[in-house]
């Protein structure tokens, strides 16, 4: 007898267009970058620099004061592709957030909801 399951559907945290920009810090250097979407779980950003899927960075984010994100956010490079926009080449990288304690997590949902504006699945 052969039993057959079905796999669940993976399910993605929402993703939230967000009028941020970030700066990423590795030990190879520090370079600024452009929010394309984020999520409680990751931000998708695009930047003329290339890192390896695996590399870890911290993201600070470039908000005002009275919005509440934390100050640094540690995350993984899980996925990388290039972009030709016209004249100018760039890149956009997606990074998993990783070890944000409970209070950080509280922030970056209360920003995604309070400045985002919730993107429609592709």
């Amino acid at each position: 007898m052969r039993i057959v399951t079905e796999r669940p559907a993976k399910v993605r945290a929402p993703r939230y267009q967000v009028g941020l920009r970030v700066i990423c810090e590795t030990p190879d250097g520090v370079w600024p970058g452009t929010v394309v979407d984020m999520s409680e779980s990751g931000v998708l950003v695009e930047t003329e620099r290339i890192i390896p899927v695996g590399a870890r960075v911290t993201l600070v984010p470039d908000v005002e004061d009275d919005a509440q994100l934390p100050t640094e956010m540690e995350a993984v490079a899980v996925r990388t592709s290039e972009v030709n926009l016209a004249a100018s080449s760039s890149s956009e990288i997606a990074f998993r957030l990783i070890g944000l304690k409970l209070a950080s997590f509280d922030q970056v949902r209360a920003y995604l909801r309070g400045h985002g504006r919730r993107r429609k699945r592709r």
